[in-house]
């Protein structure tokens, strides 16, 4: 049916009464889709399900909380140098990116987006000496996108106040699963579209069951026959009497032979609770979150004895493929083929207890378990700690019979002084010091 036709067969049952937005006729009007409960499913009403709310929170939070970490590549070494700080695009995407977002509400959003709508969208903003000075965000509702026969976007922006053009290579386009050049698939649209739809049904009735003072629906039965305005006026007389919470607990009266009895089936029978039970772990599994992340804990997690482990298991395949498709979308538009690149720092998530942290930490730096691959100060930027000023700091420690000494007339067993530095730790402890 088309939009006109649909306009025209809506329109024509209303009446003089107020239609708010929320009614569902309003959400016809705009083919808004629906579950098999009837219920309408969109980003708004998804985020009212406290499971959607919290998978959402929580990968969201966690992403917008890492610190994205801008490297410089040299060709020569086939290495790149931490700059960070040194870069202004650095300020940008962990401290303000735009004039009122900070970078946690700016990559909160963008996640979001990707989850509840498919997509995130924000548009990098240049000087005339081509520098980024600003990366604006957009919600998904707010862009429109043109296809090019030669396949390219041209994204139309609207912020509230104008309507923009924006070419799609100062257009930062965050995809989720399902991308077809244009549009991504959304995780309420698709894997969570029914969970939702019956979450929503089931808080709805359950609202009403309790508002209702948790009474089942009762038919009452006269002996004999009532006239409409007499069955109408009964029927208000028993809702205004015994429904609610605060007439829960009154005594059911009935004159004249009245009778009453219970149609319809109570929370327990319907298995209301198992159901909303039921609800959360499949909305959970479409967001890839262990159910115990957001307050399940009814169920034995197989991923192992510890929440280290479903954290590791959880960073791994949820929160790593995300961060990835960020960090692609970031390189291509932002440094084109350049000698720069960004990444998020995930040693945070995947760092243990400090028992394990200490023991890695240990091995890291060498010792009398063999040789080591870190330098101490690396492991004091590590733990977030001052660097050491000692001689031996920036020095790599080598296995004290990995090589010989000529003093020791070529025997490999004989002890070599730790910390002996090679012309490449001498040069990185020069570029320190520099």
């Amino acid at each position: 049916m088309k939009f006109v036709d649909r306009l025209k067969h809506i329109v024509s049952s209303f009446t003089d009464e107020y239609i708010p937005t929320s009614d569902p006729r309003i959400l016809d009007l705009f083919n808004i889709p629906r579950s098999d409960t009837g219920e309408a499913v969109t980003p708004d009403t998804a985020m009212r399900v406290s499971a959607v709310y919290a998978c959402v929170a929580l990968i969201s939070g966690i992403i917008s909380t890492l610190p994205l970490r801008v490297y410089q590549y040299e060709p020569k070494s086939g290495t790149r140098k931490l700059v960070d700080r040194n870069h202004d695009i650095w300020f940008l995407l962990n401290q303000a990116p735009f004039e009122t977002w900070t970078a946690v509400a700016f990559w909160q959003q963008m996640v979001q987006s990707v989850l509840l709508w498919g997509d995130g969208f924000a548009q990098v903003k240049k000087n005339q000496a081509g520098l980024v000075t600003a990366v604006k965000p957009y919600l998904p509702q707010q862009v429109a996108i043109l296809r090019h026969p030669d396949l390219s976007n041209e994204y139309h922006c609207f912020d509230g106040y104008r309507t923009e053009g924006v070419q799609q290579e100062a257009m930062l386009h965050f995809t989720g699963p399902g991308f077809n050049g244009m549009r991504s698939m959304s995780v309420i649209s698709y894997a969570a579209f029914r969970a939702t739809g019956i979450s929503i049904a089931t808080d709805r009735f359950a609202g009403k069951f309790f508002a209702n003072g948790s009474m089942s629906r009762i038919v009452i039965e006269v002996p004999k026959n009532l006239t409409e305005e007499q069955v109408n006026t009964l029927r208000q007389q028993f809702s205004d009497r015994y429904a609610g919470l605060d007439n829960a607990h009154k005594p059911l009266i009935l004159t004249n032979g009245g009778k009453a009895a219970e149609v319809s089936m109570s929370a327990a029978d319907s298995q209301l609770l198992q159901s909303r039970q039921f609800q959360v772990i499949e909305i959970a599994r479409s967001f890839g979150v262990p159910p115990i992340l957001i307050g399940d804990h009814e169920k034995t997690s197989s991923w192992g004895t510890g929440i280290e482990q479903i954290i590791l298991g959880f960073t791994k395949f949820t929160i790593a493929p995300k961060l990835r498709a960020i960090e692609h979308e970031l390189n291509r538009k932002i440094f084109p083929r350049g000698v720069y690149e960004m990444s998020f720092d995930m040693e945070e998530l995947m760092r243990g207890d400090s028992a394990a942290r200490a023991a890695f930490n240990r091995q890291a730096i060498g010792g009398s378990m063999g040789p080591g691959w870190m330098t101490p100060n690396e492991v004091r930027q590590a733990e977030g700690l001052p660097p050491d000023d000692g001689d031996e700091s920036d020095v790599i420690y080598q296995d004290t019979a990995a090589s010989a000494d000529p003093a020791t007339d070529g025997d490999t067993n004989a002890p070599q002084k730790a910390g002996t530095d090679s012309s490449k730790q001498r040069n990185r402890k020069a570029a320190r010091a520099a």
